[in-house]
C-alpha cells in the first residue's frame, strides 16, 4: 500500500493517490487461505489442497479477474472522488477484457483540501481489505462455499465501514428558518 499527496491551490482540492501493490494483496490472500486449508479437517485433504492454491498458475487468471473487477467496482463506489472524463476515440482506452495482472493498483482521488489524513488512512487500509476479501469470497466460493459466506460478510463489513467513513465528508444541509417566530 501507499499515498501520494498533491495539493492544488487554486481549486481547493487535494490529489491523493492510493497504490495497491498487487504482490501485497496477494500475499495476504494467500495467507488467509492457508489458515482456511490448516482449518479443514484431515478428512478434507483435497478440499484443503484446493483452498491453498489460491496463487498457482493454473488459478491465478480467475483471481486477477476479481481482483481488477473489485478494483473497478471500489474506484466506481468512490465516484464523488475519483471523476475522470470519459476518452475519446483517439486515445487509448485504459482496459482491456483479455486477463491481466497489473503490479499496482492506484485509485487516483481529488478531495477537498481539509480532508482528513486519518480519513485517508482508514480508507486506505479498509480498501486493501476489502479487495482481499472479495478475491477471498470467490475464490472460496468454488472450493469450499461454506467458507465463502464468512468472508462475503467480511468484505461487505469493510464496504460499510469504507461508505460511512465517506459519508461525514459530505456537507450538511443547513435548514433556514422560514415562518415567524
Amino acid at each position: 500500500m501507499g499515498c501520494t499527496c498533491n495539493m492544488d491551490r487554486a481549486n481547493k482540492r487535494l490529489t491523493v493517490a492510493l497504490t495497491f501493490r498487487r504482490g501485497e494483496l496477494m500475499y495476504d490472500a494467500s495467507n488467509l487461505c492457508a489458515i482456511e486449508g490448516d482449518l479443514m479437517g484431515d478428512d478434507q485433504q483435497h478440499s484443503r489442497h484446493l483452498t491453498m492454491d489460491i496463487d498457482e498458475e493454473n488459478n491465478i487468471d480467475r483471481v486477477n479477474r476479481v481482483l481488477n473487477t473489485s478494483w473497478a467496482e471500489m474506484v466506481e463506489l468512490l465516484y464523488p472522488y475519483t471523476k475522470r472524463r470519459i476518452q475519446t476515440a483517439e486515445e487509448p482506452l485504459p482496459w482491456t477484457d483479455r486477463p491481466s495482472a497489473p503490479n499496482v493498483y492506484v485509485i487516483d482521488l481529488s478531495l477537498p483540501e481539509d480532508f482528513s489524513v486519518t480519513t485517508v488512512n482508514l480508507l486506505e487500509r479498509l480498501i486493501h481489505d476489502w479487495l482481499v476479501y472479495r478475491v477471498l469470497e470467490d475464490w472460496l466460493s468454488i472450493v469450499n462455499p461454506q467458507a465463502s459466506e464468512k468472508w462475503r460478510e467480511k468484505a461487505a463489513l469493510a464496504l460499510e465501514k469504507i461508505q460511512d467513513s465517506l459519508k461525514h465528508r459530505t456537507k450538511p444541509y443547513r435548514i433556514t428558518p422560514h415562518g415567524i417566530y
